[in-house]
């Protein structure tokens, strides 16, 4: 250890107290929350901000839009892909600026995770008129997978919206 390393060590150490010989040290596990309910209250807030999507990940008004995690059952993920699980809620993005759906999407999805909500459904409209890439669903299909409580997601049949929705799995407890 340099001198330099061995003085911030001991100034770090001061008012520590070593341990008597034979002395063990037991770590308690905290208890996990019985429910999800219980966690409400300790909201964790979505601290990152939520970012445009870069150009190669622009997507256009008729793209289908599909993820999902390395941890999502390939049935699972066919019976969200073609509309079979049940829509427990939904959120309507038509006629919200960008910046409006940046903040309703993370709080959408975080309630509804904690409501122990399975599928939703996020209604982001086609957009991207004249051949121009879709914001609104470029946008939702990037920020889709930065959120933690996202498994999977897929475009939506057209009985729920089709190229203009999408179905999100979310993380159960």
């Amino acid at each position: 250890m340099n001198p330099e390393d061995k003085t911030l060590f001991e100034k770090a150490m001061i008012g520590v107290k070593p341990l008597k010989r034979g002395t063990k040290v037991t770590h308690k596990k905290e208890k996990p929350p019985a429910t999800r309910q219980k966690t409400a209250a300790k909201k964790v807030e979505h601290n990152h901000m939520l970012t445009a999507p870069r150009e190669h990940h622009l997507v256009y008004a008729e793209d289908t839009l599909s993820y999902g995690k390395d941890r999502v059952q390939a049935k699972q993920f066919k019976n969200l892909k073609q509309g079979k699980l049940i829509i427990e809620a939904t959120l309507d993005l038509h006629h919200h600026t960008i910046s409006q759906a940046e903040s309703k999407l993370p709080e959408f999805i975080q309630h509804a995770y904690l409501e122990q909500k399975r599928v939703v459904l996020i209604i982001h409209g086609k957009g991207g008129y004249q051949s121009a890439p879709s914001k609104m669903k470029s946008h939702v299909y990037h920020w889709l997978q930065l959120l933690p409580e996202v498994l999977a997601f897929h475009s939506a049949c057209p009985k729920d919206g089709g190229q203009g929705a999408v179905y999100v799995l979310l993380k159960s407890a």
